[in-house]
């Protein structure tokens, strides 16, 4: 009896020291895949686009990437600029790179309180948007017998944005030598400068009007903004690189592309994407794209 229970007292010390052994063994563990950094993207953008940096910052997020918004005064890309930049373009892009249409936007003329009482479906022809931006006439009465003989004020864009080339398309260049105009270079100081100038006139967008108005901006409601004459043009997400894009990427362009009406665009959006070509002017680039030219 008390040999049969030293053997079992002795198997039992023996499994217990080959447990141990087994324990102590260190084992290989499964590497933790390392997750891959989200791609960072810097966009430059004027300002009368400033209505599309809530669906730009949204978008990212379906990518995702780390997105920064920079304004700048200048649309078109200077020469041995970073291609690393993105480039939100209200108009022709270049004729290099990679060019992304995302909707359309459209420039409309708008009068500040002390202006004639213009109805806004009525507005005003092309041959009175002419004459007031070139210098034909310089008081309101001289365009209607009607109207108050009181100067016409006009406050221009800036030369190269894309109100700058609209207006250009639709008079002619010398409207950059109205003796009488006044430089408003972005939106906000055009609407400021519509509500303290007697006789003023802008040269505004439609949806970065209608962004401040859902915005609640009480400047919005002291201005009018007439439907006549217009000039519309696509809006293009554009890179100057010819590189092969990440997935993120791709995901935040096709988020943009297929947005709803968050951004205040008035017209459709259509999904193309806009092969580079030379010559592409904002006129052909409407065409190809199936949208409204000049009005």
């Amino acid at each position: 009896m008390g040999r049969k229970l030293l053997v079992v007292l002795s198997s039992l010390l023996w499994g217990l020291l080959a447990t141990g052994c087994q324990a102590a063994i260190p084992r290989a563990s499964t590497p933790t895949p390392t997750p891959t950094p989200a791609p960072r993207v810097t966009v430059e953008r004027e300002p009368s686009l400033a209505a599309w940096d809530e669906p730009l910052a949204r978008c990212a997020s379906e990518g995702p990437i780390l997105l920064t918004v920079r304004e700048t005064l200048t649309e078109a890309p200077q020469p041995n600029a970073d291609e690393t930049v993105w480039r939100l373009i209200w108009g022709e892009p270049p004729p290099h790179g990679q060019a992304f249409a995302l909707g359309t936007e459209t420039a409309h003329p708008v009068l500040g309180p002390h202006s004639p009482e213009v109805p806004p479906e009525e507005g005003l022809t092309l041959e009175e948007w002419r004459a007031l931006w070139t210098g034909q006439v310089t008081r309101w009465s001289e365009l209607r017998p009607t109207w108050p003989d009181i100067p016409i004020r006009p406050l221009a864009p800036w030369p190269n944005s894309a109100l700058g080339q609209g207006l250009t398309a639709l008079v002619g260049p010398r409207w950059r030598y109205h003796p009488q105009a006044r430089l408003a270079p972005d939106p906000e100081l055009a609407i400021e400068l519509l509500l303290i100038t007697q006789g003023s006139v802008g040269w505004l967008p439609h949806g970065w009007l209608a962004w401040r108005r859902a915005q609640g901006d009480p400047r919005l409601l002291r201005v009018r903004e007439l439907q006549h004459p217009e000039w519309t043009a696509a809006v293009v997400l554009w890179y100057g690189s010819e590189a092969e894009l990440a997935q993120p990427v791709l995901r935040w362009i096709s988020c943009l592309q297929h947005t709803s009406g968050d951004a205040y665009v008035p017209h459709s959006r259509p999904q193309v994407h806009v092969p580079a070509q030379p010559d592409l002017g904002p006129q052909r680039l409407a065409q190809r794209l199936g949208l409204p030219g000049v009005a």
